[in-house]
């Protein structure tokens, strides 16, 4: 029995098409801080979501990535005399499509918190000639 019962599902007024445009702030999300993380009931809260939801979200996403580094690689580094044009096409329209899927993340993060997405670490390498 966990005492955070509002954090486990969605809330009432849930929408998936407002939530793929702009992601709505959750309750778990707004009230997080160190001391859930010192409780019990915070440790079965944060496995019971990564075990039904988080580690298939990222999963799926670095499975897409690897597919579209694959994809990228082998039209972009393979010689035209063991490849034919059509395939290296193929693999160039999939990692487009890969690539447009992995830019949707970003522009969702950078919508959901622009201030926060400018200031992670892992961004400035693509700002860099913003800077």
């Amino acid at each position: 029995m966990n005492p955070y019962i509002k954090f486990v599902n969605y809330p009432q007024k849930y929408n998936w098409f407002k939530e793929l445009i702009k992601p709505q702030y959750s309750p778990f999300v707004e009230t997080i801080n160190k001391d859930i993380y010192k409780t019990w009931n915070g440790e079965t809260l944060i496995d019971f979501k990564w075990n039904n939801y988080g580690k298939y979200y990222y999963a799926l996403i670095w499975i897409v990535y690897m597919a579209f580094l694959g994809c990228f690689t082998a039209a972009a580094t393979i010689p035209q005399q063991y490849i034919d044009e059509d395939t290296q096409n193929q693999l160039l329209i999939a990692s487009i499509i890969l690539g447009f899927i992995h830019l949707s993340f970003e522009i969702r993060q950078f919508i959901y918190n622009p201030i926060r997405w400018f200031r992670n670490f892992w961004n400035i390498f693509g700002n860099m000639n913003v800077l």
